[in-house]
């Protein structure tokens, strides 16, 4: 049985979900993965050498989604922010990290605050944003070769959606598997990694 099926008649009310890919801010890898009111899955990716950033609130301001699943860490250890010299802990990694042998968000610095700054643009306009891990949903569901046949033909049974056309780079691979988690989120089947208080990926 479907996990969720979405009908074209009733499309236009259920959240706009996205699927981002975030990379470095002048690099051109930057990918929005989305559904379009035909049930189609489409990319849009930034330009090499502008913006990215720009891109993305140009996005979410021109037509936003409800929802946003980005591949960026959203949080930093709790260590960092409420241990106090004296005490122990580790200001590496979340356990959201370590359980998914993620990279230190510590680590991707820029990156990582970039990241925050978007979440913080979006929720001021209504529009929530979770973390994910595309190399995480891959290794869940057996994708880790990126066959994208198998991913194509989990997304028409599961959900009835189509992929306008077959990712160009593993950064839109990534940002559809970033949509894979939303989508898993909307259905109520998604897994939560990570401590509440500290940071959750959403897979």
């Amino acid at each position: 049985m479907p996990e969720f099926q979405i009908m074209p008649d009733h499309f236009n009310g259920l959240p706009r979900l996205w699927g981002i890919d975030y990379g470095a801010k002048a690099a051109g890898t930057t990918v929005i993965a989305k559904v379009d009111s035909n049930l189609n899955i489409f990319f849009t990716q930034s330009a090499k050498k502008a913006d990215a950033d720009a891109f993305l609130r140009d996005a979410v301001s021109q037509n936003p989604p409800t929802h946003i699943f980005l591949d960026a860490p959203l949080s930093v250890p709790l260590a960092c922010r409420h241990t106090y010299p004296t005490e122990e802990g580790d200001f590496h990694y979340r356990s959201c990290d370590r359980e998914l042998q993620a990279m230190s968000p510590m680590f991707l610095g820029g990156l990582t605050a970039r990241a925050m700054k978007f979440a913080q643009f979006c929720k001021r306009r209504e529009v929530s944003v979770f973390e994910t891990y595309p190399a995480g949903i891959a290794r869940h569901m057996g994708w880790q070769n990126r066959p994208f046949g198998m991913v194509e033909d989990w997304l028409h049974n599961q959900y009835g959606l189509t992929i306008s056309e077959e990712p160009k780079n593993p950064h839109q691979f990534d940002a559809l598997l970033a949509l894979v988690s939303a989508l898993r989120y909307f259905s109520g089947t998604a897994l939560r990694i990570g401590d509440e208080k500290e940071g959750v990926v959403i897979l």
